[in-house]
């Protein structure tokens, strides 16, 4: 047997038997190559949503809320700076004597009357958000 005669028999048709059958040209039309939605539901879930943020009515840990922390922010300004009582910046203006450990304290009355300011500050600001939410 020559090559050619077994080339013929044995490799082309293992080639015919499988090589697949090729459509026609008006039947390739009918399917579509573009991907379908419906073929795929289910396959992937949806992408987790965030908690929504706390409010001013959700309890620290501690089980204070908002307006429980700025009444204590109030409560201090009023420790450091209180125009009617004691305070701690009359105590320190008090303790100022010369030749004493105290000598040159006063100097912090500055400082003293600065923190109650923005300790109030903040409290106000705090509390807008509390008026705000409040408001809805």
């Amino acid at each position: 047997m020559k090559f050619d005669e077994l080339y013929k028999r044995v490799y082309l048709n293992e080639q015919e038997e499988e090589a697949p059958e090729e459509e026609a040209p008006e039947e390739a039309g009918n399917e579509s190559t573009e991907a379908n939605p419906e073929d795929f539901q289910g396959d992937v879930e949806p992408m987790p949503v965030p908690a929504p943020a706390a409010t001013e009515t959700a309890a620290a840990p501690s089980g204070l809320t908002l307006l429980d922390y700025t009444n204590k922010l109030d409560e201090l300004a009023e420790l450091l700076l209180n125009t009617d009582g004691d305070c701690l910046q009359k105590l320190v203006v008090s303790l100022e004597k010369p030749n004493t450990p105290f000598q040159g304290i006063s100097g912090k009355s500055a400082e003293i009357v600065r923190t109650a300011v923005a300790i109030n500050d903040l409290s106000g600001r705090l509390k807008m958000y509390i008026i705000s939410s409040a408001r809805g």
